[in-house]
Order: structure tokens, then C-alpha cells, then sequence
């Protein structure tokens, strides 16, 4: 099988990622760089091409994020190389007989969480979270999308030593046996650089940019001049170095400019703040975080729901096209929901949560922004939930929402819960009559709830707080990047990001965080306040 010619432009980043090859390689690719269509498939190919019968793994945090980030768009790509699912490969299933189809050398049970060539060789979709994926795994090399989001403990013991075999016929290939991983470089509390503390310092600039240079005089030769006397021994030069090497290449998105335009920069700079600019958008590596939740660690506060799509790839992709809470296995579905909502004229955010024995859970965020509003929000939480058995939600919210208004008899929060309610949900109002608690509060309980020992909160009254990170991604920037600031001698959380000119997307702002401290005062507040607390009752 050969790599078709691309149908699309690419730039001189995207060049460099791809003709590289270095057997460990780190791409560090901005926002809207191509990753996933040109990329990402790009070098699946040359992998299937080069390794006939070869066993890959697609790696990614989570089984949903793999479906709805990586396969959509890769299959996408793949088809700018000519290649076409039931024609090329197939997704979830064996190859049909009329293929005369010969199994790969690592022979598999069954294809249900696999995509397989004609050519025998098979790369299976694996994810942190879906034991079912990755159970008895081998194979000859991997390729791992959002390494940021990854464990990197979990993989180092768990995947990396799936990987082996077959030397005999490939081990002069760069791709066998080889570690590819792509991200953008902006590190938070969502996850971390762990991939370049890795390999980042066994990486050399000056040997990448030679292969890359060799690489581009070796294409050059062989498309111009092919019988160039010294062009057998560049090409296995250029082998040699690339099997030996570990590369960290860094893609920014600014490279890509030609295709996203000059507005798309303007726009981004104005969405984030300088940091999230810097990794998001020019792959430098940057670190934001916030201090008013210090203590918030998401490997430690995160979790990836178990998914309970088990229907093999190919009908898993149809389905998660219209997600709801059936295959969220974090969900129980016969008991009452908790919703928070918070108000605000740039977005409105609703956070739902269930309580467990030891754990408060978040499951899920939800938001609209102008045109958009409120009633819209409670139809997007009624519709997603629109299959959970227990249809009851207790309502908590910002006392704002008990404003009377001059344009309508009904205040916000009863306009919220009647357009739940007419969507066949009870509500119960959970702040009718409430104020507003003081940040130094909060800040104190969150002190408290985050710090854990063995998996309990040091002081085993409170419940530790634990969130969805496949469904609320926002939520975990939001608390991951809201700063503490000191005012008259007390702590504050410092909400300048929900200014309009913050440079700050409202949906990454401290609007969501917001949603999280109006549920835990109510939940947990009471217990910091009772004298027998060994932190002492605070005022």
C-alpha cells in the first residue's frame, strides 16, 4: 500500500513532523495545526505502508475523546491521502473474504476496537479509561494523541511494555517499535508535560534539524536526480539516524497561517490569556494555574468515567454523535440529579452533580452564551438527561436568580426550573432565600476538601470533590486557572477573567468554578462552620 499524493497544503511545521521520523518523537502542534487531518493520519499511513501485518495502538486519555477528537477527524484526513474506509481499511470488524485477506502476525480474537488494512496490518484504539481496549494488548509501535491528558505513570507500566516482536522484519524501519505523541504544550492542573521530562532531555535540536535536512535533500534527489551516486548511502544514513533519535518538535499554529488566516490569531489572542496563548496557539511550553483551589490536582480530583459503549467502534462513532446520559456509566440514572447554576450576561453555566457515600461527583457542565440564553441552557440540561429514570433535580444556584425583575413577574431561577419542569422534571429549589457566601469562605472549605490522604480528606467529616474529565473540560480549566488575591488583609477569588476585555473565553473564566462553590457551601459549609472542626469555626 502506498501513501497517496496529499490534496491539501502544508506548511513548513507540519513538513518537519512528517518527514522527521525519529523512532521516539514528541509533536508539540498548535491549536488548528493540522494534527488530526493531515498529520496524525499522515503518519498512521506510513506506518500501515512500511509494516505490513504490523500491530499499532492509537492511544488516547479517553475512549469518548477519542471518538468525538481523533477518529472523526483522522478518518477525514485519510481521505485527502486517497484512502477510503470499506475500499482501504475497515473500522470494527474482519476484512471481508473478498479481500483474500492474510491476518497479521499478532493475531487478534476479535476486530471490534480495531481498524484493519488490506495489507494485514491492524492498529487497535486504546484508552485509559476502557479496559476492554487495551486488555492482553501487544504490539509494534504506538501513537498517542493529547499526551498531556495521559497518565504517564499508567502508560509507562502498563502500554509501553506491549510493545515487542518481530525485530527479524522491521528493525531497520524508524517506525518500528516507535513512540509518537502529539499535543499543544499549554500545561495546567489538567494534566502536565510529563512526555518531555521523558524524553525532552535525550532530544537534540541540531540532530533533528540535520535529519530533517537530510530527509528533504534524500526526497529531492530521488524525485530529480535518482541514479545521484551518493544518494544509496544518504538514504541509509538518514535510516540510521532516524532509528537512533528522539526528537521534540514544536509546530506552532502560526505556521499554518495561509490556511487559518490572520483574523483566527486575532481572534485566539483575544480568547486567552498569555499563557494559554503561548501553549495553545506558538507551542512554547507554558504553565497557567490558579491559587484560590491550590490544592487542586486533576490526576488526583479527575476521573474518566468507565464508558459504557461497548458496541465495537464502528457503531460506537454513529452514536456518539448525539451523546446523552445513557452512556455516561458515572451517572446513576435512579437517583436525583444536583444542578448549580450561575448567571451572567456573557454566559450562563450549569454544573450537575450526584453525591456518593465518600465523594461529591461532578458529571457534567453545560453552557450557552449570547444569543443564547438561560432557557436555553435548561433545555440543553433537560434534553442531554432526557433518558434518566429518576427525573428530579435540586436546584442550587447564585441568589441573584431571587432577583425580582421589572420585565417579568417570575425571577431567573423560576423561569429556569418551569422550563425544566415542562420538561417533565420536578425541581426543588435549593436557594430560595439564600446570600451569597464570603470568598474567604469558600477558599477555606476548598482548603479543606481538596487535601486528601489515601484517597479520604485529611479531616474525614467532609467528602472529597471529585469531576468528570471527558464532560467537564471547562470546569477543570476554570478551577485549574482562578487566582487568589489578597483585599484588606482577606482572601478573594480574583474574577477579573469575566471581563469582556479579560482575554479570557467566558467559558474558561471563573464562571464555572463559580457553579462548583455554590453547590459545596450548600453541601459542605455547614460542617467547617461547626465549632468541633479541628480548623477552628470560621467567621
Amino acid at each position: 500500500m502506498e501513501t497517496k499524493e496529499i490534496s491539501t497544503y502544508i506548511n513548513e511545521a507540519q513538513q518537519k513532523c512528517m518527514m522527521v521520523r525519529s523512532r521516539i518523537q514528541v509533536n508539540g502542534i498548535g491549536r488548528a495545526g493540522g494534527k488530526s487531518t493531515i498529520i496524525f493520519p499522515y503518519k498512521l499511513n506510513l506506518r500501515v505502508s512500511l509494516m505490513p501485518r504490523s500491530t499499532g495502538a492509537l492511544l488516547a486519555p479517553s475512549y469518548q475523546k477519542m471518538l468525538q477528537d481523533l477518529i472523526n477527524p483522522m478518518l477525514t484526513g485519510l481521505s485527502k491521502f486517497g484512502l477510503e474506509e470499506d475500499r482501504d481499511f475497515v473500522i470494527g470488524k474482519k476484512p471481508p473474504k473478498k479481500w483474500g485477506w492474510v491476518e497479521p502476525y499478532l493475531k487478534l480474537k476479535n476486530y471490534d476496537y480495531c481498524i484493519a488494512w488490506r495489507n494485514g496490518a491492524v492498529q487497535r484504539v486504546v484508552s485509559q479509561d476502557k479496559s476492554v481496549t487495551s486488555n492482553g494488548i501487544e504490539c509494534h509501535w504506538i501513537m498517542g494523541d493529547e499526551f498531556k491528558l495521559l497518565n504517564g505513570k499508567r502508560f509507562v507500566e502498563q502500554l509501553l511494555p506491549a510493545m515487542r516482536g518481530m525485530a527479524w522484519v522491521w528493525q531497520d524501519i524508524p517506525e518500528y517499535n516507535s513512540l509518537e505523541f502529539f499535543s499543544d504544550l499549554y500545561f495546567d492542573k489538567r494534566g502536565g508535560d510529563w512526555v518531555l521530562k521523558l524524553y525532552g532531555d535525550k532530544h537534540n535540536d541540531e540532530v533533528t534539524e540535520a535529519i530533517y535536512q537530510l530527509a528533504m535533500l534524500v526526497e529531492h534527489l530521488e524525485e530529480n536526480i535518482p541514479t545521484h551516486p551518493k544518494l544509496a548511502s544518504m538514504k541509509t544514513k538518514l535510516n540510521i539516524m532516524r532509528c537512533n533519535s528522539i526528537s521534540v518538535i514544536k509546530a506552532p499554529s502560526t505556521a499554518n497561517r495561509y490556511v487559518l488566516g490572520a483574523n483566527y490569531f486575532k481572534t485566539q489572542a483575544e480568547s486567552m490569556t498569555i499563557q494559554e496563548f503561548k501553549g495553545s496557539i506558538l507551542s512554547m511550553e507554558a504553565v497557567g494555574g490558579g491559587d484560590f483551589y491550590a490544592a487542586f490536582d486533576v490526576d488526583v480530583h479527575g476521573y474518566f468515567a468507565k464508558d459504557i459503549m461497548n458496541n465495537g467502534l464502528a457503531e460506537d462513532l454513529k452514536k456518539i454523535s448525539d451523546k446523552d446520559s445513557t452512556m455516561d456509566d458515572d451517572c446513576d440514572a435512579y437517583k436525583p440529579l444536583d444542578i448549580a447554576v450561575d448567571w451572567g450576561g456573557t454566559i450562563n453555566c450549569c454544573s450537575v452533580y450526584q453525591e456518593r457515600i465518600y465523594s461529591v461527583d461532578k458529571l457534567n457542565e453545560f453552557f450557552t452564551k449570547p444569543p443564547e440564553k438561560y432557557l436555553a441552557l435548561a433545555r440543553k440540561v433537560a434534553h442531554y438527561y432526557r433518558h434518566h429514570k429518576n427525573k428530579v433535580f435540586y436546584f442550587y444556584y447564585d441568589p441573584s436568580g431571587n432577583s425580582e425583575r421589572a420585565d417579568s413577574v417570575e425571577t431567573f431561577a423560576e423561569e429556569f426550573a418551569n422550563e425544566l419542569r415542562s420538561n417533565g422534571w420536578k425541581v426543588i429549589m435549593m436557594s430560595l432565600g439564600k446570600k451569597n457566601t464570603y470568598h474567604a469562605k469558600k477558599h477555606r472549605l476548598w482548603s479543606t476538601i481538596l487535601v486528601e490522604r489515601n484517597g479520604r480528606c485529611t479531616d474525614e467529616r467532609f467528602k472529597v470533590f471529585r469531576i468528570n474529565r471527558n464532560n467537564c473540560p471547562n470546569s477543570i480549566i476554570s478551577i485549574a486557572n482562578a487566582p487568589l488575591k489578597i483585599t484588606n488583609g482577606s482572601y478573594e477569588k480574583d474574577k477579573s477573567s469575566e471581563r469582556k476585555t479579560s482575554g479570557v473565553l467566558p467559558e474558561h473564566a471563573t464562571h464555572f468554578s463559580d457553579t462548583d462553590d455554590i453547590y459545596m457551601v450548600e453541601k459542605q459549609m455547614h460542617i467547617l462552620d461547626d465549632d468541633s472542626s479541628p480548623f477552628g469555626r470560621v467567621i
